[in-house]
């Protein structure tokens, strides 16, 4: 795909991508430092199976501008067993945000679960790509999971 002179390239992410997933991760949300550590723990440690991640790149220089992974699970209903998947880590470079390229990186990696026999997806987004999901994406909206984020050192330095 050729989007404003910039080849547009997704595929399922390597091992030899990690560092510039991270990399990615690093411009694309400063708030939340990931190292490689993290990345091996969230991606490869689940107990159903390998996370499945895929990555938009810039076709010329090869440079992730996107990164979207699922974790895959199993979901009991009335004695009926559904592999699913949590959808995860979804970061767009801010120099390259916009609908086509949120929608072009989901909807392949979407396409790609479905052909891998996955019955549903689920998420937890914040509320900047939960208007995503709902409106690009057309996601149903099951319900609302209200969370509070908070600061673990701030709370340690409460109880010291």
């Amino acid at each position: 795909m050729l989007l404003g002179g910039i080849h547009l390239r997704v595929k399922k992410v390597e091992k030899n991508d990690i560092q510039r997933v991270l990399d990615l991760f690093a411009v694309a949300d400063p708030r939340h430092i990931r190292n490689i550590s993290f990345y091996l723990w969230r991606n490869f440690n689940n107990p159903f199976g390998e996370s499945l991640s895929y990555v938009i790149l810039d076709g010329n220089s090869e440079v992730p501008i996107g990164h979207y992974s699922f974790s895959p699970c199993y979901f009991s209903f009335f004695n009926k067993r559904f592999k699913v998947a949590l959808a995860q880590q979804a970061v767009i470079h801010p120099d390259y945000r916009s609908g086509s390229n949120i929608y072009k990186l989901a909807n392949f990696a979407l396409n790609d679960l479905k052909k891998q026999g996955f019955d549903f997806v689920f998420g937890f987004p914040n509320d900047k790509f939960r208007l995503v999901q709902e409106k690009l994406l057309r996601w149903d909206q099951i319900c609302i999971f209200p969370a509070k984020v908070f600061s673990i050192s701030s709370i340690l330095k409460e109880l010291a």
